[in-house]
């Protein structure tokens, strides 16, 4: 009986799932993309220009604003990928505030930072103003201080007014074009606002002037990739994995990528080399069972699957 019951509360579902998964994969790649959880979404904005002496970048799930932290809004270095939903937020800046040399008015613009993360750790209009206060009193000086509007981006952001953001995110880059944090900033405005083409450019615009930067070649292939733009966002991942190979999310997008031009084993590949530099990331098992599906390797893709609900249990398409 308590086979019985297992089998028919998780066996049997996980079953059919596949089975309609492998019949149908590659004749209806919208059902794949409903059920592929692997497009990881682009990572972060940024409070200072200063540049990190760390080459640890994170690459979080859901869509940042990079607000100057060395692992771009996460705790985890680029390896120790984090679960979480799409959900658009600002995270507290915590990195860079040491290399504020290139700025001249150090006591200021950190003043001005200092603001801006009480304001995200209290999350009170109050502590807003008190940061764009900071920051507009910087600007105020008459100091040309690129970074001062980018403070004012993310605090329009964190308003949620993103055409006020943009505004200020250009009159940065007016000042310092060379303002990698800016451009990221901007493009993700802009897609906040669902402005893809404009989105696009901000990045090319980006790589123009730092082509080997690695958040803006993430970004621009997750953007690319939701776009269905698979060669595109092929060539941005494969030009970030050059840079750096253990990427891991970019890694599982290309990986997609590869599955979605049915080139079954250089996606296998990808995936297992995702696997190997993190065993326990629940999305390389799910996506996995999702290619074993697509070959028809059912034990496999079973075994997958089941390790997937170990991993996430809360993840219901697997279920």
């Amino acid at each position: 009986m308590k086979y019985w019951e297992l089998a028919s509360s998780y066996f049997v579902p996980v079953f059919v799932l596949l089975l309609l998964l492998s019949s149908s994969l590659f004749g209806n790649l919208g059902l794949m993309e409903k059920l592929f959880p692997a497009i990881n979404q682009a990572q972060t904005i940024v409070v200072s220009s200063a540049p990190s002496k760390s080459t640890s970048l994170q690459t979080p799930d859901r869509v940042d604003f990079y607000d100057g932290v060395s692992v771009a809004g996460n705790e985890e270095s680029q390896n120790s990928n984090t679960n979480s939903s799409n959900s658009l937020t600002l995270r507290t800046a915590n990195g860079y505030w040491g290399d504020t040399e290139e700025f001249g008015q150090e006591s200021s613009i950190n003043e001005a930072r200092r603001a801006y993360q009480q304001a995200l750790t209290q999350g009170t209009n109050h502590a807003l103003d008190k940061a764009e206060q900071a920051a507009r009193h910087l600007l105020s000086r008459g100091d040309s201080n690129s970074e001062a509007y980018n403070l004012l981006g993310l605090i329009y952001v964190q308003r949620g007014n993103y055409q006020a953001a943009i505004s200020n995110f250009e009159k940065g880059l007016t000042i310092d074009r060379t303002n990698m944090n800016s451009y990221i900033n901007l493009a993700l405005a802009y897609q906040k606002i669902g402005n893809k083409e404009q989105a696009e450019k901000t990045y090319y615009r980006s790589l123009e002037v730092k082509p080997e930067h690695q958040f803006a070649l993430y970004n621009l292939g997750v953007l690319l990739m939701n776009q269905k733009k698979i060669i595109d966002a092929s060539a941005a991942f494969q030009r970030l994995l050059q840079l750096e190979p253990g990427h891991t999310k970019a890694l599982i997008n290309l990986s997609v990528l590869k599955l979605q031009q049915k080139k079954l084993q250089h996606s296998e590949k990808l995936l297992l080399r995702a696997k190997k530099l993190r065993p326990d990331y629940w999305k390389c098992y799910y996506n996995m069972s999702l290619l074993k599906a697509a070959q028809d390797e059912i034990d496999d893709a079973i075994h997958n699957l089941k390790r997937t609900i170990e991993l996430k249990p809360d993840y219901q398409p697997a279920r």
